[in-house]
């Protein structure tokens, strides 16, 4: 089902990739959906504007730990060429091997910049900016590309934009199979991420409403696509990576049980004390609603969660809800 990409400076043995999502993301995520059997992994979005002029803390979003088991990589949103060339540069200093440009954010706090999503209507915009970033490093790192089926359904501003960069010099391509005009709503269209990039020579991964094994047999089928990304499914149950690597080995994992989940909180709350400290209990309350949806009692579980102080509350609620019948 997933076999090895050749991209110019690695090889990605399994193509399946954690996408890169702003608040998610970070470090203490990382790990954790690495040790979930992610192979593949982004940092959050990073702005070439704030890297390139080192503003505020925008580098310490690329730092990584040696206890990420999976391989991390960046990706960069911005609409200057020299400013995502600096960045580049700053990027594989902290040692990332591929560069990844964000053409299909449909946030207006992105696109307001001529950045994501908009770049697809100016494909000779986005070609310089993918040559600028592989004139600075491209004999080192990988440049590669993320973007949309286009800006509304029917059209094809995908074929020019994958022509531009791909001659500009990326080495992949993904498409989120949704339009700008669908925002995160509405079902991905893999199959016409698959009549619209059929002539392109780079390898194509697909993102969009993979949730399942299945579902990844399908996306990799109707798209053609040689690996996929997975975004929602993937911070809301990490352990999806697990299940996809047990069917490719021929076997099958059910969805953990509440112990099984408690103690992926309780180890993601430890990350979080580490990475974060003066924010680890907030920061797990997104993650637990996540963890725990479908559960019994996970309503309740939730509301208390949010109103937890400090980092021994969650450890509490977390021992009192494992022992609930």
């Amino acid at each position: 089902m997933l076999k090895p990409l050749l991209l110019r400076h690695q090889t990605v043995t399994t193509p399946l990739f954690m996408a890169p999502v702003a608040g998610v993301t970070n470090t203490p995520f990382r790990i954790i959906v690495g040790e979930s059997g992610c192979p593949q992994t982004f940092t959050e979005m990073v702005s070439s504007e704030a890297l390139s002029r080192q503003v505020g803390k925008t580098r310490e979003l690329l730092h990584t730990s040696d206890k990420e088991s999976s391989q991390p990589f960046v990706q960069l949103f911005g609409s200057r060429p020299d400013a995502m060339a600096t960045s580049a540069r700053i990027c594989v200093e902290e040692g990332f091997t591929l560069v990844d440009v964000n053409m299909g954010c449909p946030v207006k706090k992105v696109t307001k910049s001529g950045s994501g999503v908009q770049l697809m209507e100016q494909p000779k915009l986005a070609g310089d900016i993918v040559s600028a970033m592989h004139a600075a490093v491209g004999k080192y790192a990988d440049i590669t590309v993320k973007t949309r089926l286009g800006s509304v359904h029917g059209d094809e501003r995908l074929i020019p934009l994958g022509e531009a960069v791909i001659a500009a010099g990326a080495s992949m391509l993904t498409v989120h199979g949704r339009t700008r005009s669908d925002g995160f709503g509405g079902r991905a269209d893999w199959r016409a991420i698959g009549q619209m990039c059929q002539g392109f020579k780079v390898p194509l991964v697909v993102n969009g409403d993979i949730t399942c094994p299945t579902s990844l047999r399908r996306a990799l089928k109707e798209s053609g696509a040689q690996g996929a990304m997975i975004a929602r499914e993937g911070y809301h149950r990490p352990w999806l990576f697990k299940q996809i690597a047990a069917e490719l080995s021929g076997g099958v994992m059910s969805d953990p049980g509440r112990d099984a989940i408690v103690k992926l909180m309780l180890r993601h709350l430890e990350l979080l004390e580490l990475y974060c400290p003066d924010r680890a209990h907030v920061l797990m309350r997104k993650h637990g609603s996540w963890y725990t949806k479908g559960f019994s009692g996970g309503s309740a579980f939730r509301q208390q969660l949010n109103q937890c102080p400090d980092s021994h509350t969650v450890r509490q609620l977390l021992s009192a809800w494992r022992n609930e019948k």
